[in-house]
């Protein structure tokens, strides 16, 4: 059986590895991740691409959730 693929990330949104489109994923009885379009197999997201999305995220956005979510507790 071949490994799944990952999520591509691009522009600042993931992007299905099979068929190109804006990922949108449900997940199977398998506990899999399937694309909403295509219905492949879609597979985790690599280090790599989660520290992009990272570095993407606006830093005063980032800075207003960890206040909110501080400040709820």
């Amino acid at each position: 059986m071949k490994e799944p693929k990952p999520p591509i990330y691009r522009g600042g949104e993931l992007i299905c590895p099979h068929c190109n489109t804006p990922l949108l994923t449900e997940e199977g009885v398998d506990g899999k991740f399937y694309c909403k379009f295509c219905k492949e197999n879609v597979g985790r997201l690599t280090d790599e691409t989660m520290k992009k999305m990272a570095d993407d995220f606006p830093a005063d956005l980032l800075r207003e959730w960890m206040i909110e979510t501080t400040s709820t507790h």
